[in-house]
C-alpha cells in the first residue's frame, strides 16, 4: 500500500479522535460520575467578619421548602456551613454534596437533626469544597429524597468503554504513523508501512485499546455498585 493511503489512514484517526473527545466532553461521562449534576445556587452576600469571610446562599428546588440558605464560612485553614431551616423540624435528614472547583463531586455529608432550631449546627466542609448543594432526604416521617446517588447504567459504562477504546486506539495509531515518518523520512516509511512490523503494531495498538477499555469497563462497574450499595464516595454521618 502506498505512504498516500497510510496518511489518509492518519487523517481518519485524527478525525476519530477528535469526534470521540467531543463526544465524551459533551455526554460529561467522566464528570461528576455518581452523584447529582452540581447546580450553582444564588449567592444572597458576600461578608468579611473579623476571622473568616461569609458567602450566603439560597437553595433552591424542592430543598427551598425545608431549608432556605445556608451560609459557607472560609476561614485561613479551615471551611464550615450553616443551614437556615425554613421553619423547625421534630427530624430533618439532609445531605450536602461537597463538589471542587472544577464540579466534582468530592465528598457527602449524611446529617440528622432532631428538635432543630432555625439553623443548623455548624458542619465542618473539606478544605477543598469550593461548591455545596444540599439534597433535603427526609422531613419529620415523610421521604422526600431517597438518595443523592445515580449510578452508571450498563448501556453508559459500554458507551464510555467504546469510545475509550476508540481514542486509544486512534491515539497509538497516530503516534506510530508521525513517528515513523517525522524522524524515519519517506523513503523507509513507504518500506515500514509495507512491513509486517507495521501490522504488528496496528495489531499490538488494537490489543493495547481494547486491554485498557477492559480495565474501564472492570473500574466502572466495582464503583456503580458500591453506589448502588451505599456511595462511591463514603457518608460521614454527622
Amino acid at each position: 500500500m502506498s505512504l498516500e493511503f497510510w496518511r489518509l489512514i492518519l487523517i481518519i484517526c485524527v478525525a476519530v479522535f477528535v469526534v470521540c473527545f467531543v463526544i465524551t466532553r459533551i455526554g460529561r461521562f467522566s464528570k461528576n460520575t455518581f452523584y447529582k449534576e452540581l447546580h450553582k445556587d444564588e449567592l444572597s452576600s458576600k461578608r468579611r467578619g473579623v476571622n473568616s469571610t461569609n458567602f450566603v446562599y439560597f437553595t433552591s428546588g424542592e430543598t427551598s421548602k425545608f431549608i432556605k440558605k445556608y451560609v459557607v464560612m472560609k476561614t485561613f485553614t479551615d471551611k464550615y456551613m450553616v443551614c437556615q431551616f425554613a421553619r423547625r423540624f421534630e427530624k430533618i435528614c439532609y445531605s450536602i454534596i461537597q463538589y471542587s472547583a472544577t464540579g466534582r463531586a468530592i465528598g457527602v455529608l449524611k446529617c440528622v437533626e432532631l428538635a432543630t432550631g432555625d439553623s443548623s449546627r455548624i458542619i465542618a466542609l473539606k478544605k477543598r469544597c469550593k461548591y455545596v448543594n444540599v439534597v433535603v432526604n427526609k422531613v419529620d416521617m415523610e421521604e422526600i429524597n431517597s438518595s443523592v446517588i445515580k449510578p452508571l447504567s450498563k448501556a453508559k459504562i459500554r458507551a464510555i468503554c467504546f469510545f475509550k477504546f476508540l481514542m486509544n486506539f486512534a491515539i497509538f495509531m497516530i503516534l506510530r504513523h508521525l513517528f515513523v515518518e517525522l524522524f524515519a523520512g519517506p523513503t523507509f516509511s513507504r518500506v515500514f508501512f509495507n512491513g509486517l512490523l507495521n501490522y504488528i503494531l496496528i495489531g499490538a495498538s488494537f490489543i493495547c485499546s481494547l486491554l485498557i477499555s477492559i480495565f474501564y469497563k472492570i473500574g466502572y462497574s466495582i464503583a456503580s455498585r458500591r453506589a448502588r450499595n451505599g456511595g462511591e464516595l463514603e457518608y460521614e454521618f454527622i
